[in-house]
């Protein structure tokens, strides 16, 4: 039966896809039911998305998740920067290799 799920704040694509189905192996198919062409499509809050609960891999993250109002969401809007590593391996910041 088709479901109706509304991303929030922060959410990739596979947390759209973890959220609906608990698992991102069907991400394919909530791309195409939902007419997105592209995995680098950021969805908006509030946006709504149509997926097939009778698919639900994982439903125990589904039944958790559901009514504690609890989401996955990645934050990719983030504005924080990761530190870059020493690609080294002589454990100082130069970056040198």
């Amino acid at each position: 039966m088709q479901q109706k799920f509304n991303a929030v704040s922060g959410q990739s694509l596979l947390d759209v896809c973890l959220n609906t189905y608990g698992t991102t192996d069907l991400l394919y198919k909530l791309l195409l039911e939902n007419a997105i062409s592209s995995l680098d499509y950021t969805p908006v809050t509030g946006q709504q998305f149509l997926y097939d609960d009778n698919l639900l891999i994982d439903q125990g993250i589904n039944l958790y998740l559901s009514p504690t109002n609890t989401y996955y969401a990645t934050d990719i809007n983030t504005t924080s920067h990761a530190t870059q590593g020493d690609f080294s391996n002589d454990f100082n910041s130069d970056f040198s290799v």
